[in-house]
Order: structure tokens, then sequence, then C-alpha cells
């Protein structure tokens, strides 16, 4: 298990947090390990295990994540968040210009859970009357649906 792909589970986990509105804390927390992992020169396996704590965005909570990364190869807490998300949502996570909260809106609060559904409320000027939404906004969600 690479550096890259540690970092990589852990930023995949805070997106996934930051779509059920999560505590913010925590998802910065998997957001910033995720950073320094993936810019970390040394390989978290040639480090010693006992020393992952005192490394910078590594706490003893994340050190155990990291722990269950390179013994299985996944994580159970994002494992357990992907079950709970449907596929649609998560598809809308590979659109350009669209973070977890603003997925979470469209999701919870209008119950979009396919890019078809997506672009229906788009032309149908759904999206741009939802409130921390506007026709710019929706505009760029046409546009990164078509690219």
């Amino acid at each position: 298990m690479t550096n890259k792909n540690i970092a990589a589970i852990f930023r995949s986990l805070a997106k996934v947090m930051e779509l059920h509105d999560e505590n913010p804390f925590k998802v910065r927390s998997y957001q910033n390990a995720g950073f320094q992992i993936d810019r970390m020169e040394t390989a978290l396996t040639e480090i010693p295990e006992a020393d992952w704590h005192t490394l910078p965005g590594i706490g003893a909570a994340i050190a155990g994540k990291i722990r269950e990364i390179i013994d299985t190869g996944t994580l159970e807490l994002l494992e357990r968040y992907l079950n709970d998300t449907p596929a649609g949502v998560l598809e809308m996570l590979q659109l350009q210009g669209l973070g977890g909260k603003k997925i979470h809106a469209l999701w919870q609060e209008l119950g979009l859970t396919t890019l078809i559904e997506l672009k229906q409320a788009c032309l149908d000027g759904q999206i741009a009357s939802t409130k921390g939404f506007g026709e710019k906004t929706q505009a760029n969600i046409l546009e990164a649906i078509r690219y």
C-alpha cells in the first residue's frame, strides 16, 4: 500500500463524510491527513508504527485507520459511508465545481440521486431557485454534466 493509495482513501472519506453533513472538523482532519500523507517522501510502511502519530496531520485515531488500510487495503468507515450513499450521488462528486456541501443540499433538500435527475432539475430551473445556488451555478452544473 503506497502513501498515494492511503492518501486517496482519506480524501475519499472526507468527501463522502461531507456528503453526509458530518462534523466539519473531522472532515478537515481527514482532508489534512490525505494531504500530508500524499506529500510525504518516506513510505508510511517504512516508518515505525509507533512514530506515525508524531507525523504532521496524523493523530492516534488516524494512525489506527492507517493500520487498518495497510492491513486490509480498505477502510471500514469509508465502506459504511459508501454503502449509505446512492451511486448517483457519488457520481455527482465527479462533476467539476460541485463539492460535498452543494451535493448534500441537492440530495437532501431536492431528493436528487442521479445525474439524470440533476440535469432535469437544472433544465426545469429548480436548482437556481434553491437556497445557496443560482442561475450561474445551475448553468455551471449543466456544463459539467455535458462535459
